[in-house]
């Protein structure tokens, strides 16, 4: 199967994030692998701006077959760009590691088109902060982070 979805966040960048994502899985009655990726828009933060691309690998189980609930977990790799007047970024590019758990519920549309939406949260594994010179610390890494995604699923 083949998804495409809107990625929103709470706590990667200054402000919540929207980006686009894509993802392609296999299914394994009852569970199932996706790998994909996602890149949230830039964001401005004091003069300088933040971007993230990640790449994702995602396994979930199906628990409930009838509402078509599966709770999930999520590796993530990818690299959080930073440009402008970071005073404290010794490169511009930081590498991206996450690791999180989501509860996914799905709607069948169509026999082959599904819509689904999924709530996760997730630990990135460095809390880098971003500061400016003159200004100070202008954004921090939380150290959990929270991600809400949806979209249309087309099985084949």
């Amino acid at each position: 199967y083949a998804r495409a979805q809107l990625v929103a966040d709470l706590g990667t960048m200054p402000a919540v994030a929207l980006g686009p994502g894509a993802m392609i899985g296999l299914a394994f009655d009852p569970a199932l692998v996706e790998l994909g990726g996602f890149a949230f828009l830039a964001q401005d933060a004091a003069r300088s701006s933040l971007q993230l691309t990640a790449a994702a690998a995602v396994g979930c189980v199906g628990v409930l077959r009838f509402a078509s609930l599966s709770p999930c977990l999520h590796l993530e790799v990818g690299s959080l760009h930073a440009e402008g007047r970071f005073a404290s970024a010794v490169s511009k590019n930081k590498l991206w590691l996450l690791a999180g758990a989501g509860l996914r519920a799905g709607l069948s549309l169509t026999s082959w088109l599904y819509w689904l939406t999924e709530v996760s949260a997730g630990m990135p594994w460095d809390r880098a902060q971003f500061v400016v010179g003159g200004l100070g610390e202008v954004h921090r890494i939380p150290s959990v982070v929270g991600r809400l995604t949806t979209g249309l699923e087309g099985r084949f």
